[in-house]
């Protein structure tokens, strides 16, 4: 299992339609619901733009940014797996390619899903997949690679239902 040294965030914002790096959330202010201050690439001009919003239900402001945490697992890549990303499981690792193979021949659309927390009770990262089929994020026989993610690739989503 991954160590859970630090607690990591990113966050989509609705409007600006961005992917962006959580830098605090502050639960104690003005407001009644936390406050997550986030900075991203402007990809017109290249400069880091710092923004904020309240985190909460819609009516109250709330309802511009979801917010999604790190799982503590890296792809192959070394890219960090977040809820709300879309990963493959590219290959099996060494020992394991028995199953890989027929499995990805037999059923290609189940070699994709989506991070999700399936509940509060288990505290375990899944994979949602093809019908709803949960699979383990903490598996030690997939290779996984991070291709995309709900919102800036929706497309990708149809794939893994």
């Amino acid at each position: 299992f991954p160590s859970h040294d630090s607690i990591l965030f990113r966050v989509w914002d609705k409007n600006l339609k961005i992917m962006a790096n959580v830098n605090t959330i502050k639960f104690n202010g003005d407001n009644v619901y936390p406050q997550v201050f986030y900075r991203y690439i402007d990809p017109q001009t290249g400069r880091a733009i710092d923004e904020s919003s309240t985190f909460g239900p819609p009516g109250n402001g709330g309802n511009v940014i979801k917010l999604m945490q790190y799982t503590g697992v890296k792809d192959c890549e070394g890219n960090k797996i977040y809820e709300g990303d879309i990963i493959e499981c590219v290959d099996a690792v060494e020992g394991e390619e028995g199953w890989y193979e027929e499995w990805r021949e037999k059923f290609p659309e189940w070699v994709k899903f989506v991070v999700k927390w399936t509940s509060e009770e288990t505290d375990t990262d899944f994979g949602e997949g093809y019908n709803g089929l949960l699979f383990p994020l903490y598996s030690d026989s997939m290779v996984l690679k991070i291709i995309g993610n709900i919102y800036d690739n929706p497309e990708l989503v149809e794939v893994t239902h």
